[in-house]
């Protein structure tokens, strides 16, 4: 990773704020498709765990399915590593040490679980409905092998 690389990396990070602080024009209006392709060089099936170069933050339509649970495995590995990796930047360390749970999302029938960061939990359980769309503003800092990761900075009911 060249160092311009790590430091964009760590710029989109510093950039990456509270949640009452997401400012939603910083984030990419695209569909989850569109998302999964223009990432996809973020992932590589022949390594464990890939740290994107370069973050980007995304909004796009997904469907709530009423679950939460802890933040397990490889995912769990993925997002204490970056902890770990960029601990002499306390912005960095501090963004991701607010992730613990995951919710259960839907597009087009694909499940797919999103950490989602400790304080919006209380309003996810208050505002969204189940099985109900959402727009979900998401950050992807990497992937476990071929399968991208994404974490939920903020989201916005739909009527």
């Amino acid at each position: 990773m060249s160092a311009q690389s790590v430091f964009t990396f760590l710029l989109s990070l510093a950039c990456t704020t509270l949640p009452a602080q997401v400012d939603a024009a910083a984030y990419l209006p695209r569909s989850f498709d569109q998302i999964l392709i223009e990432r996809k060089p973020c992932a590589d099936p022949a390594s464990d765990l890939n740290v994107c170069t370069e973050i980007h933050k995304y909004q796009t339509q997904l469907t709530y399915l009423n679950e939460i649970r802890p933040i397990t495995g490889r995912k769990a590995e993925l997002l204490k590593g970056l902890q770990t990796s960029w601990k002499a930047l306390p912005n960095v360390v501090q963004f991701f040490a607010m992730y613990h749970q995951e919710i259960l999302v839907t597009y087009k029938g694909t499940k797919v679980w999103i950490p989602i960061q400790d304080s919006l939990i209380p309003e996810v359980k208050q505002y969204l409905k189940p099985n109900h769309d959402f727009l979900a503003f998401l950050v992807v800092p990497g992937a476990l092998k071929s399968e991208l990761v994404f974490v939920l900075t903020r989201f916005d009911e739909l009527d």
